[in-house]
């Protein structure tokens, strides 16, 4: 019954806030939200290689992380519920980043101002390409990708490290990990 619940749960995710299910070739393998407090700031969508999360549970999150070896691209689309601005956007995103990145975020947050004022309904394209690469898409346009060492491990791992900032992403991809793995 969990497991229904769950699944429900994502594909009503994925339907309310019109996740597609795939970005280029990577399908959509988990949706959930970043709260602050109890607000809903962004629905959250994770596009990854389906033979990451075909991975006993144990070993779910190394396959995933790119950090830990994890092979493949890792695309998350954001879209704000709330009133963010991408000024707040840039500066969440990059505060976090700052604690699993030791580069220079000026560019990325560069690329997120430029694609405007943010707000309500804007959609954030994040694809870490690789580890070192992450490329920044503003409400379908691209901004242009940032390279740097560890900058696309760094990312992904907002959402994926042990501290990661949205618990309900992490429950859909556990989840999605045992339905495939049934």
């Amino acid at each position: 019954f969990l497991t229904l619940l769950t699944t429900i749960i994502a594909v009503t995710l994925a339907n309310e806030y019109g996740f597609p299910q795939e970005i280029g070739k990577l399908p959509l393998q988990a949706t959930g939200v970043r709260k602050k407090g109890p607000i809903k700031a962004y629905a959250l969508g994770l596009y990854a290689p389906k033979e990451t999360l075909q991975t006993p549970l144990s070993s779910l999150y190394n396959s995933l992380r790119l950090s830990k070896g994890g092979k493949g691209s890792r695309t998350f689309i954001m879209k704000v519920t709330f009133k963010v601005s991408s000024d707040k956007m840039a500066s969440a995103l990059c505060d976090s980043l700052g604690t699993r990145y030791k580069g220079d975020m000026t560019e990325v947050a560069e690329k997120i101002l430029a694609g405007g004022k943010g707000g309500k309904g804007t959609v954030f394209q994040f694809d870490c390409v690789d580890s070192d690469t992450l490329g920044v898409t503003v409400n379908g346009k691209s901004m242009g990708k940032v390279e740097g060492k560890g900058i696309g491990s760094g990312f992904a791992d907002i959402y994926l490290d042990g501290k990661g900032v949205s618990p309900s992403l992490k429950k859909s991809i556990e989840q999605r990990c045992n339905d495939l793995n049934e």
